[in-house]
């Protein structure tokens, strides 16, 4: 058996796959059982035997019930152990062109590689650190660490930050430190099963590929202004709006991922 260390989870994905598999979803499971105990009643050695039997047995029975959780650990096993039942799981943890021509879309699989935040997203933690590092040194040495300048810039770079999605997490997997072949992860941060700063390193993806992003494509990991972009405007709005140019992400942030790779939805991340 395989123990897996969760760093996230996606509980409301893992619960409708196993919903969808088999009609419901178990939330607990209540396990009886029973234990009879049996007793001689007898009448003594040296009485006198004037009819029926010399003892008899006397049965108790007793009745146990023990409620059992079903947790989100045990569901992403179940959830394996009937993906396995058809087809073994694939399991890659390097990648080449022959493999990646045989992963097809809709696929579950799991891949092990290193895993980072998009740089937008590394920069604005590292920004909230220096921040608290700061704050803590000035309450105790009663001075100024960061000046109004810094302070309007380190406010800035958050505020870009915030621009993506919601709750919105992206984050790179590689393989072997190699540029191609990468998988590009969107997570939901409401499913960190650890602090962000500890979500590093050597991991293992549980995922479905949502689609392929071919040689010569490419995609942006942190497109925070995709939004604005694609807004539906007729002609004059649009004239009103600002320059293409001026609606990308900035160079020094920007973050594009060259194809061949994978876009997929991460349903656990583990170690």
């Amino acid at each position: 058996m395989i123990l897996r260390n969760f760093l996230y989870l996606n509980e409301q994905m893992l619960n409708d796959y196993l919903s969808a598999i088999e009609g419901f979803v178990t939330t607990k499971v209540i396990q009886t059982s029973k234990q009879t105990n049996a007793k001689n009643a007898g009448i003594g050695i040296n009485a006198r035997i004037v009819s029926g039997e010399i003892g008899k047995k006397s049965n108790n029975e007793f009745e146990t019930q023990m409620e059992a959780q079903i947790t989100p650990a045990s569901k992403v096993q179940k959830l394996i152990d009937y993906l396995n039942a058809d087809e073994p799981i694939k399991f890659y943890d390097s990648m080449n062109d022959e493999i990646w021509q045989c992963i097809q879309r809709e696929e579950v699989i799991e891949f092990m590689g290193t895993v980072r935040f998009s740089k937008l997203k590394e920069i604005a933690n590292a920004v909230n650190e220096l921040e608290k590092l700061c704050n803590a040194l000035q309450d105790f040495t009663e001075v100024n660490m960061i000046d109004k300048n810094t302070q309007k810039g380190m406010q800035g770079l958050k505020q870009l930050s915030e621009l993506q999605n919601k709750n919105e997490v992206p984050c790179l997997l590689s393989f072997n430190s190699l540029k191609e072949y990468q998988v590009v992860c969107y997570l939901d941060e409401t499913f960190f099963k650890v602090k962000q700063e500890n979500f590093v390193g050597d991991v293992t993806v549980l995922c479905k590929i949502q689609k392929k992003i071919e040689r010569g494509q490419s995609v942006e990991l942190n497109d925070i202004f995709k939004t604005f972009r694609e807004l539906p405007l007729n002609r004059a709005q649009r004239r009103q709006m600002p320059n293409k140019k001026s609606l990308e992400t900035p160079k020094d942030l920007s973050d594009i991922v060259k194809g061949p790779a994978f876009v997929v939805t991460p349903i656990a991340i583990y170690k």
